[in-house]
């Protein structure tokens, strides 16, 4: 791909940015949903004014210059523009899910069979039996907050159980599907 056609390419990723600006920060944002797209175009706008700027030393650029410049606009186009579309994500503790595994492998009413519990202690409870999964007794979908999923990512919430068992549980007939309602 040639320079021009990089230029050109970053420079419809700045047109594509600037259309969905306007598009949606038109009027004053009254809903959530509003809200959070207003905020969006205002990151993208600001996002393609940068484009802009950069976009326009490089009509006669060439060589080094031309690709530093170019890398600059197709990261900030990768970045900035998609930016405020991201939501915040929550992560499980690992750390949590090692000591329920640890637990439950030296539990002999835990409901493993032996072959489960020795895969366990084997690999030291970093990694889970094929065909077992940890389940959440009390489902981390009933937390709506990132802090409120932490409280619940805790060892004590969790049982290791076989696969099966785990996803009926959450079936129509399941036990968590009738206490813990979406």
């Amino acid at each position: 791909m040639g320079i021009l056609d990089r230029i050109s390419k970053s420079g419809k990723k700045v047109a594509v940015a600037e259309e969905k600006a306007t598009g949606k920060a038109a009027g004053k944002a009254s809903g959530k949903a509003e809200q959070v797209a207003a905020k969006e175009a205002t990151a993208a706008a600001k996002a393609a004014k940068k484009l802009k700027k950069l976009g326009k030393g490089l009509v006669g650029a060439r060589g080094k210059k031309a690709s530093e410049a170019i890398k600059q606009l197709e990261e900030l186009a990768r970045a900035k523009i998609r930016k405020g579309s991201r939501k915040a994500k929550f992560y499980r503790s690992m750390s949590e899910r090692r000591k329920a595994l640890l637990r439950d492998a030296n539990d002999r009413n835990s409901g493993l069979s032996q072959e489960a519990r020795d895969y366990i202690k084997k690999h030291n409870g970093n990694k889970v039996p094929e065909g077992h999964e940890v389940s959440h007794e009390k489902p981390l979908y009933t937390a709506k907050t990132i802090e409120g999923k932490k409280e619940l990512d805790k060892a004590d919430n969790m049982k290791t159980m076989e696969k099966k068992a785990h996803r009926t549980r959450h079936k129509e007939c399941g036990d968590q599907y009738h206490k813990y309602p979406r």
